[in-house]
């Protein structure tokens, strides 16, 4: 059977990021697919040119293979955004909401979601589909495929994802492969997700969590739905990221990170914990897991930050309390 690949990248606004990815997507040995490049910020008009002709020069694109407007879905390449798009003005900006409007917008039999900071090697779309056929007989079931993810062009391993969620410490436990070629997890954290559009549909992005795990919640949902997560250890992409400070690494480098990390720790409790498990989270672990970030932002921040991370940190105890 011939398949075919819808392939969604989220975006802000480094075109370098995106030059790069779209030159392993043209270098692909399996060419089946489209790409839907979606800004997740918004645009004024001169900012939306020059992305554009920015894109178009660097690749040397052929203006038949391209599309600016979100209608016209049979371009190879579509570039969608708030000026071409009808994104909510109130929630365009954030993550959840675009992400759920790109996860319907595409109409091809696989979806693979992919981060604008990675690259990978030219047989990588055809491998996806390769391990899907094989592992799709073997557990009799769709499933969702994921990548180990390297530190950018090396040897070495960045993450193999989630092997379960720690209630007591509200974290994830970080998954080694070790000398096994594959394995079950149960969260993950954006990079790239492979699996069959029909499955993907089933859920949505929580758009309550926005931006800071959100798509631990949206696998951790599939794993709750009895969907098996498989990560590879012979398929991979490599991260090329900036680097990161520990605040940046622990989601809490702003204001605005800092708030959404404990509003969406809540959120998270209260969608997939158990009574019991509850109980103990307020009643106990609460205080420690807040302690522990509160130590880290006082740390690892200026001195004219801290009160402003901290109370930023702990503004959703109002709102939970109050308005949640």
């Amino acid at each position: 059977m011939n398949y075919k690949i819808s392939v969604i990248i989220p975006t802000r606004w480094n075109i370098d990021n995106v030059v790069n990815i779209f030159w392993c997507l043209q270098n692909q040995t399996f060419q089946d697919f489209n790409v839907y490049l979606v800004i997740d910020s918004k645009l004024d008009e001169e900012w939306f040119e020059m992305f554009k002709s920015s894109i178009i020069n660097k690749l040397q694109l052929n203006s038949d293979d391209f599309s600016q407007w979100a209608g016209l879905r049979d371009k190879k390449y579509n570039l969608i955004c708030n000026l071409n798009s009808d994104f909510n003005s109130e929630t365009g900006e954030w993550a959840s909401y675009v992400r759920n409007y790109w996860l319907n917008l595409a109409d091809w039999e696989f979806i693979n979601f992919f981060d604008d900071d990675i690259i990978f090697d030219n047989d990588y779309l055809q491998k996806s589909l390769d391990y899907r056929n094989s592992f799709k007989t073997e557990l009799g079931k769709d499933f969702v495929l994921t990548p180990t993810l390297m530190y950018k062009k090396t040897w070495q391993i960045q993450n193999q994802w989630f092997k379960r969620y720690i209630f007591r410490q509200s974290r994830p436990q970080i998954n080694f492969l070790k000398e096994k070629k594959s394995d079950f997890i149960q969260l993950y954290s954006w990079n790239s997700l492979f699996a069959p559009s029909s499955l993907f549909k089933q859920f949505q992005f929580d758009i309550d969590i926005n931006f800071v795990a959100e798509d631990l919640d949206f696998t951790y949902s599939m794993h709750k739905a009895w969907y098996p997560i498989l990560v590879l250890s012979e398929l991979k992409v490599y991260h090329m990221e900036r680097e990161k400070t520990m605040l940046q690494q622990a989601w809490v480098w702003d204001p605005l990170s800092a708030y959404q990390k404990w509003k969406n720790r809540i959120i998270f409790v209260r969608k997939h914990w158990n009574i019991r498990q509850k109980i103990l989270f307020f009643a106990f672990w609460l205080r420690a897991n807040n302690l522990r970030l509160i130590l880290k932002i006082n740390k690892y921040s200026k001195w004219k930050e801290k009160r402003k991370l901290i109370s930023s940190f702990l503004w959703w105890v109002r709102d939970w309390l109050f308005n949640y």
